[in-house]
């Protein structure tokens, strides 16, 4: 699958400005929450940069979903104390409401499909625009992964993990990322060429091939992997953006930008969930 643009972008509520933002509809654009604006925003901007106007699918991922608007509609619903409810935030609390949008935004009429797979979305997404290229190799797509930030996720830290100090927990925090993939090959053609979850134990098996780069997901242990080649070099993403479900989604945008600027040509992304793994590779052609 090859990459025609990448774009990612820290969702955070206290920035004016956001990748895309005066992409989105005026109208729509009042509506939303930073969090969707920001991620509405990095996609059209992704979209902008390919030079594409509407993609014939999208395929997002997300392992929290909306938790902005999903806490609104919780707490209209302690409000209400049982009353008619505003249909507004819960339809911004679903899973799917950035895709949605999007295909509101764009008027895309294509596949449109959401995954939810908590560390391992974006693999889903990835692995849906994959078959999407079976059925039309001409296609075009978005595919992409974002999730937010709510300080109740601090609290249900505290409350779940409380043998965890802060100087051992890792600092949750929000991001999306997301790539215009076809195939046809940009100015500097770089593609995927692997994607993959599975066993933890047998994710040494898939990555082979030349390794520059290895981007480490936020339970890794610090360090390189054990199997990973002499001179490989490691990165772990946390350093960069946190730790929050779409991790995967920067890491890729990350390797994109290392593989364009000629710092590297070979990288793999390995995320760990428990005892589930999950593998992108990404080389320059």
């Amino acid at each position: 699958m090859f990459i025609h643009s990448a774009m990612s972008s820290p969702i955070a509520s206290d920035r004016l400005q956001f990748p895309g933002v005066d992409l989105i509809p005026k109208g729509m654009s009042r509506r939303l929450t930073a969090p969707l604006r920001s991620s509405l925003g990095c996609a059209l901007a992704a979209l902008d940069q390919a030079e594409i106007t509407v993609p014939d699918g999208i395929h997002y991922g997300t392992g929290l979903g909306c938790l902005t608007d999903t806490e609104a509609f919780i707490r209209e619903i302690d409000t209400n104390e049982g009353g008619l409810l505003s249909p507004t935030s819960f339809m911004r609390s679903t899973h799917n409401t950035v895709a949605g949008l999007l295909a509101l935004a764009l008027k895309a009429t294509g596949p449109n499909l959401t995954y939810s797979q908590g560390l391992f979305s974006l693999h889903g997404a990835l692995l849906s625009a994959r078959l999407h290229f079976l059925e039309d190799q001409q296609a075009r797509v978005l595919a992409g992964a974002s999730d937010e930030y709510i300080p109740l996720l601090d609290d249900l830290a505290n409350t779940l993990l409380p043998s965890l100090t802060k100087v051992v927990r890792p600092e949750l925090r929000e991001g999306a990322g997301f790539v215009v993939l076809g195939s046809v090959q940009g100015v500097i053609p770089v593609r995927i060429t692997e994607v993959w979850t599975g066993s933890a134990d047998l994710a040494p098996r898939v990555m082979h091939g030349p390794m520059d780069l290895v981007i480490l997901g936020p339970h890794w242990p610090k360090g390189p992997l054990p199997h990973s080649p002499a001179g490989c070099r490691t990165i772990h993403q946390q350093e960069l953006s946190g730790v929050h479900q779409s991790v995967p989604a920067q890491s890729l945008v990350h390797a994109v930008d290392l593989i364009r600027s000629g710092e590297v040509s070979s990288v793999w992304i390995s995320d760990r969930e428990q005892d589930r793994a999950g593998l992108i590779h990404v080389e320059r052609c």
